[in-house]
């Protein structure tokens, strides 16, 4: 679930005439004539050395792994996008629905999304305020990508603050000239269906691509009372010159499902594995959120490259809750616990937010090496109030009053230099810095009248050497130091009668002075060595990342589904991971992947449901201790067959290191099966089934600790089958 000031909305159109006028050539020496008609050879090379300087190359001193467009056309069926990045290396994902579909959560090295730098083109994704990525708001986006890149750990300095745990780079489809038609229909398990059609045009006007797709999903959910009910409408734009790419992305949609982050005990698993205890059928989230892209990126010479990112996204929606009673104190209605209960308590919960930003961005090619410098601002506004209709108040309040109020303006900015260098032509040293600014303040809170401002800020440098050893063997060390701001509601959360601000003064007028919770540092060592032949891939990593602060999962969430979060004083997280790809013969390939982990509090006082405890030495809540996949293909003239397993290792829901409060480990196979249709010459038809939990095993996903442990059941064995009509390659 999600957790405006007016002069934001007048700003926002502002910024974006700006930049719309930096985005364009200076001179038309650098634009093709009217007369003339773009070359699809000449734009696609400036588009690959674009998009190439904001990724980590295969030199490039960094971990990371890629996920081409044919392998996503290879995993993807209809589940969200964290379901699909499940395949990599280190990630690990699970839904609340229990069937990959909905609300859905992403770790990489048990580092949750909230830790994670998610963009889209490069605009950031992830929530300004709880750092939060709501998958759901984008269904079947997977149809809409040209390829995925996930760097594992503190990364390069390109992919913008945030980059704790790890950043998820997608890169949206490079339209080339021709017209096409795509569609596909499947049905699944639990009433789950995906309906998509698509559209790209031919060249239009001597230089523009259109594309669009439309896509609507829903199902039921293996819970029950799981439901979700999703569109999304993708637009794209593409202006192809000689030596510059204009697109205009236009996207969004909307959903509505059926909320289910509330988990089961041992003994309600026993009985029903299926249950949901938010069972009001009202519990649900309505949200929409369109977002625009205009980037422009300009082959300014032959060494010099400059792009520009203008974005504005807007959300707005709300969700239902109904509880049975309340006290009046959790309303805000009394000043002291006990003093009387609210029944047949409806709330609804509504949140509108504005962000647009900038991503300016200049890489210059220089005898031996690559300067790239850039920035990026983002301003964030959002308007929170909370809505009650119940029985038994208090004397003097109406039915329907806001039992929060308040305003959060927050603005980010980042600038960032990184030189990559070749002193040899099997050497490559990278070196970059990057500044970090985030500022928010709490506004015009109606209810409480707590008032804040805050500033963290910080640098962060990285360095790293790759030793091409020969042409199939290579190395690499990587030195990063980073940091991450507290969330929002780590300081203060007006929402919760519970909660006392996080500061040290508080003065009589509410006034917030002296943030307690602090940004959480990270030095990250990794190292790592790559071997590759035409058949043979292996890699290896072995990392270390060292916390001071860490912001740690307490095991626990609040009534709304968000964890609880406290600062550790020294963690430290180490690793192995190792990767291969083997093709033993033409049109077979296998795969897997281990990573094996100890992510450890050194020093941690927990301040949790039994009061202040020392867990110090203990493994730190929500990292699984090892991942193992493995997958086998077999890619015949009229389709593929794959089959494939994950091993998921134990769980611990809380950081006192119970078996009791922790998921069992377990091993889950999935079968795919595509069968090519036959069609014409220009498009193919194909059949697809997809079986999930082959061998329908019962197991827990994720769990949390409410005083007792609760869990998330994962969905046993379930099909999809889809019918596809794509453009023949």
């Amino acid at each position: 679930m999600r957790t405006i000031s007016t002069s934001a909305l007048w700003g926002a159109p502002a910024l974006l005439a700006l930049a719309s006028l930096i985005l364009m050539p200076a001179s038309n020496a650098t634009e093709d004539s009217p007369g003339e008609s773009a070359s699809p050879t000449d734009s696609e090379v400036v588009e690959e050395v674009i998009v190439t300087a904001t990724r980590a190359g295969e030199d490039t001193p960094a971990t990371h792994s890629n996920l081409s467009k044919e392998a996503i056309d290879e995993q993807y069926w209809a589940q969200d996008l964290p379901m699909l990045l499940n395949s990599l290396p280190s990630v690990y994902s699970y839904s609340d629905s229990g069937n990959g579909i909905g609300y859905s959560y992403m770790r990489i090295r048990g580092f949750d999304q909230r830790r994670i730098n998610v963009t889209i083109n490069g605009v950031p994704l992830n929530d300004a305020e709880s750092h939060e990525v709501f998958w759901v708001d984008l269904p079947n986006f997977a149809d809409s990508l040209q390829d995925v890149q996930v760097q594992r750990g503190a990364g390069t300095v390109l992919y913008g603050p945030g980059a704790i745990g790890g950043a998820v780079n997608l890169e949206t489809a490079r339209l080339t000239p021709g017209e096409t038609f795509n569609a596909e229909f499947g049905i699944g398990s639990w009433g789950t269906s995906k309906v998509t059609a698509g559209w790209k045009s031919d060249l239009l006007a001597g230089r523009w691509v259109l594309g669009l797709q439309l896509s609507r999903m829903a199902t039921e959910g293996y819970r029950d009372q799981s439901w979700t009910r999703m569109g999304l409408a993708f637009f794209t734009a593409q202006r192809l010159g000689t030596n510059n790419l204009l697109r205009i992305n236009l996207y969004g949609g909307r959903e509505n499902s059926h909320l289910a982050y509330e988990g089961l005990t041992r003994e309600q698993l026993a009985v029903d594995r299926k249950a949901n205890p938010l069972s009001w059928p009202g519990e649900q989230d309505r949200f929409s959120q369109p977002h625009f892209e205009l980037i422009h990126e300009w082959q300014a010479s032959r060494n010099l490259e400059v792009a520009n990112t203008v974005y504005a996204f807007y959300g707005r929606g709300y969700f239902d809750q109904f509880r049975e009673e309340k006290d009046w104190f959790e309303l805000h209605l009394a000043e002291s616990y006990g003093e009387g209960r609210a029944t047949e308590v409806f709330r609804q919960r509504w949140i509108k937010e504005w962000d647009y930003g900038w991503l300016p961005r200049i890489t210059l090619q220089h005898g031996r090496g690559k300067l790239t410098a850039g920035a990026e601002v983002r301003i964030h506004r959002a308007e929170h109030y909370g809505i009650v209709n119940a029985q038994n108040l208090p004397a003097g309040t109406e039915s329907g009053f806001r039992y929060y109020d308040y305003q959060l303006p927050k603005t980010s900015t980042t600038f960032f230099v990184q030189e990559e260098w070749k002193p040899g032509e099997d050497l490559t040293v990278l070196a970059g810095l990057q500044y970090v600014q985030h500022r928010w303040s709490l506004e015009q809170d109606r209810v409480t009248g707590i008032d804040y401002d805050v500033r963290y800020a910080w640098w962060a440098p990285r360095l790293g050497v790759h030793w091409r050893i020969n042409p199939r063997l290579g190395g690499y060390l990587s030195l990063a130091r980073t940091r991450r701001e507290p969330t929002v509601k780590d300081l203060f959360d007006p929402q919760d009668a519970w909660d006392a601000p996080a500061f040290r003064n508080v003065d009589p007028s509410g006034r917030a002075t002296g943030p307690i919770p602090r940004e959480e540092r990270l030095d990250d060592l990794e190292v790592g060595l790559e071997y590759n032949s035409e058949r043979l891939l292996v890699k290896g990593t072995v990392y270390r990342m060292d916390f001071r602060d860490e912001i740690i999962y307490l095991g626990s969430i609040n009534d709304l589904g968000q964890a609880l979060t406290g600062n550790a004083e020294r963690s430290r997280h180490e690793g192995l991971e190792l990767e291969a790809a083997w093709a033993p013969a033409p049109r077979w390939r296998l795969a897997g992947s281990v990573t094996v982990s100890d992510d450890r509090n050194l020093r941690y006082i927990e301040d949790g449901w039994a009061g202040k405890v020392d867990y110090s030495g203990r493994r730190i809540a929500g990292f699984p201790g090892s991942l193992a996949r493995l997958t086998a293909a077999w890619s015949p003239s009229w389709g593929r067959v794959e089959i494939g397993g994950q091993h998921v290792g134990r769980i611990f829901v809380d950081n006192s290191q119970s078996r009791e409060a922790s998921t069992d480990p377990f091993t889950l196979w999935h079968l795919d099966l595509l069968y090519k249709l036959p069609g014409g010459r220009d498009s193919r038809y194909s059949l697809r089934l997809r079986v999930e939990n082959l061998f329908d095993s019962e197991y827990e996903a994720y769990g949390y600790n409410w005083g007792v442990p609760t869990f998330i059941p994962g969905a046993t064995r379930n099909l999809f089958m889809m019918l596809s009509w794509k453009p023949a390659r």
